[in-house]
């Protein structure tokens, strides 16, 4: 398979990833899609995603101006699409499956002391049986859309498929909430070093500092079909030029921390909200579309006219095929999407994942989640501060 780097690699396993001379590294990217109900609300997603975006640098010295009315969507069985890989900790290697989060930048997985009720039912961490961990002792607390933790920093061996990598810092969770059923036990965070708590190093960055990868830089496509269950990909140190139509359109990094590009407007058939000022940032770890509340307000009326409904949200699924497009302009480039990649299934109904954020949360900031990730494939780039996109196939 052709990747970026102009060289040929075999394609791997998707049980084993070796850690090619290249320094090309295919990872896959496992997929599994649970109800809120079964766990949680989209209520309580939102406001952990809008949190997290609130309170870390990414957004630093930003005023909030957001409403303090509630939009009631009702719909608690929206489905959230989880997308994680298979990592390994310590020596003998421990396996858990961690959420791929691009608003996080630190790694955790719940500790053996870890007593929450999302811990019960998976995997924990057991540093007692690990010859290469070493412990730090400082208290550490993250949040983001995929889960919220409590617990310490810790450093052991950090492995993907049959590659061991080396030495990683990483927190253990000895408390963690996530707002449904995860698939996963913990998160992998691949947010810029400025959002990394207490310090860490995260992942990417000692990839790119012990010379593991020929580029710094990594690229994910997430299948646009919610029944492919493992053909999702990252790649550390390229892309993959056969997973996207035409070339990449790439836009320059507003503000460090989260992966933050201009945002200038959101359109829908003749109606379009301009957007001065605003950043978007793109975030693996929501699996909706965020807009500020005065953005939101603003453009939903024009989309629930096109939409035929009124009802916070809730639409027939026959929507989907005929809803219009929706055109987010990021750094002067357009970028839409269509009623079946913004329309996604709930129950008996479907719900559009276009919402406002979190009462109250900061609001000059549009988070741009799966539903949009989806349809394109996306490359970060730290070496050049800058985002890549271009329509997935």
């Amino acid at each position: 398979m052709k990747v970026q780097t102009g060289l040929t690699i075999a394609v791997l396993a998707s049980t084993a990833c070796a850690l090619p001379a290249d320094g090309v590294f295919r990872v896959p990217v496992h997929k599994k899609t649970v109800n809120f109900s079964e766990g949680g609300t989209i209520q309580a997603h939102i406001a952990a995603v809008s949190k997290k975006h609130a309170a870390a640098g990414g957004v630093e010295g930003r005023n909030s101006t957001g409403s303090d009315r509630s939009y009631g969507v009702d719909i608690e069985t929206y489905r959230y699409t989880q997308y994680s890989i298979n990592v390994t900790l310590g020596t003998p290697p421990q396996a858990f499956s961690v959420a791929l989060d691009t608003g996080l930048a630190n790694l955790w997985v719940p500790s053996a002391q870890c007593s929450s009720w999302s811990c019960v039912r998976g995997k924990k961490y057991m540093h007692a049986n690990s010859s290469t961990y070493k412990s730090s002792g400082e208290e550490v607390e993250l949040a983001s859309g995929t889960g919220s933790m409590q617990g310490y920093l810790s450093t052991d061996v950090l492995g993907m498929g049959d590659a061991v990598l080396g030495e990683q810092g990483f927190a253990e969770a000895t408390s963690s909430v996530l707002p449904f059923i995860a698939s996963y036990q913990g998160v992998f965070g691949l947010g810029h070093r400025e959002l990394a708590k207490g310090g860490q190093v995260p992942p990417i960055y000692n990839m790119m500092e012990r010379g593991q990868l020929k580029d710094p830089m990594f690229g994910i496509f997430l299948p646009k079909n919610l029944a492919h269950i493992n053909e999702g990909e990252i790649i550390f140190g390229g892309y993959d030029s056969t997973k996207f139509a035409g070339s990449l359109e790439w836009l320059p990094i507003t503000k460090k921390g989260f992966w933050e590009v201009e945002f200038n407007s959101i359109s829908t058939g003749e109606s379009t909200v301009q957007g001065e000022g605003l950043g978007a940032i793109l975030d693996t770890g929501s699996s909706l579309t965020l807009l500020p509340t005065e953005i939101f307000d603003k453009f939903n009326g024009a989309l629930e006219a096109a939409l035929g409904s009124k009802t916070g949200g809730r639409v027939s699924c026959s929507a989907r095929e005929t809803a219009p497009e929706i055109v987010f302009e990021l750094g002067g480039k357009k970028f839409a999407i269509t009623g079946n990649e913004y329309i996604m299934p709930a129950g008996s109904e479907c719900m559009v994942t276009i919402r406002p954020q979190a009462s109250g949360a900061q609001s000059n900031v549009v988070i741009l989640g799966t539903p949009f990730l989806r349809k394109f494939y996306s490359v970060y780039d730290l070496g050049s501060d800058r985002v890549g996109l271009a329509e997935a196939i």
